[in-house]
């Protein structure tokens, strides 16, 4: 079973590949900042940002809140998580639009 978070404009990036989370961190939503999920390993990192361990939900995407049940879900569950990438934000983090867990 896949449970899917997308948002409707996607310009550019590509996939991570699926990955096991480590960590996730909660911050204040300023400018392109929110949520942080630190996965276990590299991704794919289809925008060659060049932190590929972490990728940045920002508080203004659409399905944030979304983005963040699935990824406490993954965590909770031990399960891996997808997402599609689009950009790096001001800490070179890939920027998430889109997330995919898998059974």
């Amino acid at each position: 079973m896949l449970l899917s978070s997308y948002s409707i404009l996607v310009v550019a990036g590509g996939s991570t590949g699926f990955r096991s989370i480590e960590l996730l961190q909660q911050r204040e939503c300023v400018i392109s900042k929110g949520f942080t999920i630190s996965l276990s390993s590299a991704h794919d990192n289809p925008d060659s940002c060049s932190d590929n361990i972490r990728l940045e939900v920002s508080c203004d995407t659409p399905g944030f809140n979304q983005m963040v049940s699935i990824s406490l879900t993954a965590l909770a569950a031990d399960k891996e998580i997808q997402a599609y990438v689009s950009g790096c934000d001001g800490e070179n983090q890939a920027k998430v639009v889109a997330l995919t867990i898998k059974k």
